[in-house]
């Protein structure tokens, strides 16, 4: 079988599977992605399931899917579907799987896009809809780079410095805010099993390099009339850390919740974080741009 080598969130990766999205690398393998049978699982996929969880593998299926096996944060198993698609596939490896990948390596993944201001780079986060990677469009839009669009992997230099590594030159939208950006969704693959979201390719944006990390903004949707911009302090500032780590709930399975804790309340108190609070039913991307910018400055 074709092995594929590619690099991404500072991994040298080998997958028996072609993933596109991802950069092609070159010698060296942290993590191996094989197709191979799972013996714990029966193999129907009838339902969501987890077989095994610990601190050095866990075992679990996702209906009509796949099967997956990861162990010791550099080794994953697929058995999938005989029916799944290419792309369902691809979607499950960049995120379930290397989800388990991160957590295992202990490596600090947020739910969140990076884009680069001034050689250093912003995370903007939240939860699922919240309108990060429309805002990090906007970033994009008026000539700035990214690192990544969904998932942003930090890491730590010996000089206690945090770093985000370079995800892949690719970013998801949803239709309403293609539309806000007149993008043609004719040309961009849709994504199964995520509603009315979109893969776009942004090659000419996409910066393969690590930047240190200045500050994080988490938006909050709200009922209110305009975009208001507000510096977190103290302990709310670990708390907005904790909820945006990505495939959070994978430390309780994996009994890593303690060294996630101290880590992340280091990794808070060396940025700063904010808050954005946008109205829910308004497109306000520039106007939250704009008072980034002008809160960096």
């Amino acid at each position: 079988m074709k092995k594929y080598k590619y690099k991404a969130f500072g991994l040298n990766i080998v997958s028996d599977f072609e993933l596109p999205e991802l950069v092609y690398g070159n010698d060296g393998c942290d993590v191996e992605i094989l197709y191979g049978k799972i013996e714990e699982v029966d193999g129907s996929l009838l339902e969501d399931k987890i077989y095994k969880a610990n601190s050095e593998e866990i075992v679990y299926q996702l209906k009509d899917i796949a099967a997956c096996k990861v162990q010791n944060g550099n080794k994953a198993i697929i058995m999938p579907s005989p029916v799944i698609s290419k792309s369902t596939l691809r979607l499950l490896i960049l995120t379930s799987v290397l989800g388990c990948i991160f957590i295992q390596r202990k490596m600090i993944p947020v739910h969140g896009s990076s884009v680069i201001l001034d050689d250093e780079c912003i995370i903007i986060a939240g939860r699922s809809g919240a309108g990060k990677s429309t805002l990090a469009s906007a970033f994009i839009e008026k000539g700035y780079y990214f690192l990544a669009d969904d998932v942003s992997v930090l890491t730590q230099d010996e000089n206690g410095h945090i770093y985000v590594q370079p995800a892949y030159p690719y970013r998801k939208l949803h239709e309403d805010s293609i539309k806000c950006y007149d993008y043609d969704v004719e040309g961009f693959e849709r994504i199964e099993y995520e509603e009315d979201k979109y893969l776009i390719p942004l090659h000419s944006r996409f910066l393969n390099s690590s930047k240190r990390l200045k500050a994080l903004f988490e938006i909050v949707p709200a009922d209110i009339e305009n975009v208001h911009i507000e510096k977190v302090k103290g302990i709310e500032k670990l708390k907005i850390m904790m909820n945006n780590l990505y495939r959070g709930k994978l430390q309780f399975f994996f009994n890593s919740k303690v060294y996630y804790f101290k880590n992340i309340g280091e990794i808070a108190s060396k940025i700063d974080i904010y808050r954005i609070m946008r109205p829910k039913e308004k497109f306000t991307c520039y106007e939250q741009l704009e008072l980034i910018l002008k809160e960096l400055e």
